[in-house]
């Protein structure tokens, strides 16, 4: 693969399938104690290991681990100081396989510290963010907008640091205002996160959203109550009405225009709605999508069992697999031509088997293809009716 002369990284082939926002990177630690964690007590870490952290870079790093002939861009503000942490973070994406877009600017990059101590027992110390400079964040949007063309899929993964909230709402404008002339078709927009997104949903832009149980009851505002099922179900009602894909044109209308061209079926036998996936750790993960008449269509799909040795990132994981496998199967014409339609269940049934095979390891960087593809076979997606939304439920 060659960039284009003068370019940057996402400026290249269409052979780079995602664009991956994650505009607040850590520089991760993990520490690993032979004793069980004490509060108050003094410890003896008998393994450190260092490495990117941050909820983009772990999109990132698993799209790279799974399908190293297509690296994603990884979109990035970074501190420079004397520590060189942001430095570090930038190294240890390169070595594994992600292309890198980063904002520079002076100042300090957090340190996260995971702490593992009995095995699957694991305690996350987050430093706060440091503020980012507005001529950093313009500068990077500017060269992100510029790479956006490129990219079958762009991945919105977690909170902007101070000083980037504006960030991500700019970035869907700009795809609203390219799409509006129709000179190209826009990207499919995945995001992974769950607070203060309100905004980004009001926009229509959002063809998916992946989020865990807890934060789709805390976002849609409904208690779990004494009936689980019927909540996560009421919970999806009210946010699957924001992920329409409204504003730039839905997932299933634009996958249909992609195969159009390419002469092809539709790969995605879904609503012309977005996609709602959420995930519970080891319980099973469901996935939502929303009919014209505002019924749902759900799937319930079974994890595989694995002894967890450490859990973190496996959201972030499953969610890059998940955004990989939807675009290269609907999005990109060529692909689906090429390789045949992977449909949305089955997508998302290889980013569970990633994040299950991503949690028997101690590194969070660290992901067996060859695990993947034993565990792909355990997944099971089965489809779920939904009772109707009580009219004293509908938002």
């Amino acid at each position: 693969r060659a960039k284009r002369e003068g370019g940057e990284p996402g400026e290249m082939a269409a052979d780079t399938r995602v664009l991956v926002v994650g505009l607040n990177p850590a520089l991760q630690r993990t520490l690993v104690l032979a004793s069980a964690l004490t509060v108050g007590g003094v410890h003896r870490a008998t393994t450190v290991d260092t490495r990117a952290g941050g909820k983009g870079q772990g999109v990132a790093s698993a799209i790279a681990a799974l399908e190293p002939e297509s690296p994603p861009v990884c979109v990035q503000l970074l501190g420079r100081d004397p520590s060189r942490a942001g430095e570090r973070v930038e190294e240890a994406l390169r070595e594994a396989g992600v292309e890198v877009l980063t904002g520079w600017y002076e100042g300090v990059t957090r340190t996260c510290v995971t702490v593992a101590s009995d095995p699957g027992l694991t305690t996350e110390l987050i430093e706060p963010s440091a503020p980012v400079p507005q001529l950093a964040v313009d500068e990077l949007f500017e060269r992100t907008a510029r790479a956006l063309p490129s990219h079958a899929a762009v991945v919105l993964a977690g909170t902007a640091p101070p000083g980037a909230e504006s960030f991500y709402p700019r970035l869907l404008g700009h795809l609203i205002a390219a799409s509006s002339s129709r000179a190209r078709e826009a990207p499919l927009v995945v995001l992974d996160c769950a607070r203060g997104v309100g905004a980004l949903l009001a926009t229509g832009c959002i063809d998916v959203l992946k989020i865990n149980k807890d934060e789709l009851l805390t976002l849609a505002g409904v208690d779990a109550g004494t009936d689980e099922d019927f909540a996560v179900d009421a919970a999806a009602r009210r946010i699957l009405g924001k992920v329409a894909g409204s504003g730039v044109g839905g997932l299933g209308e634009r996958r249909r225009n992609a195969h159009a061209r390419a002469g092809a079926l539709p790969a995605y036998d879904g609503s012309d709605g977005g996609v709602l996936a959420v995930t519970d750790g080891a319980a099973p993960a469901v996935l939502f999508t929303m009919v014209a008449d505002g019924s749902l269509r759900k799937w319930r799909f079974a994890v595989p069992a694995v002894k967890a040795v450490n859990a973190i990132g496996a959201g972030d994981v499953c969610t890059g697999v998940f955004a990989f496998k939807l675009a290269s199967a609907g999005w990109s014409a060529r692909a689906s031509a090429e390789t045949g339609a992977v449909g949305l269940c089955d997508a998302f049934s290889w980013g569970l088997a990633a994040a299950s095979a991503r949690c028997t390891s101690l590194r969070p960087d660290e992901l067996s293809v060859a695990h993947v593809f034993r565990l792909r076979t355990h997944v099971y997606a089965s489809a779920v009716s939904t009772p109707p939304d009580p009219p004293e439920q509908r938002p």
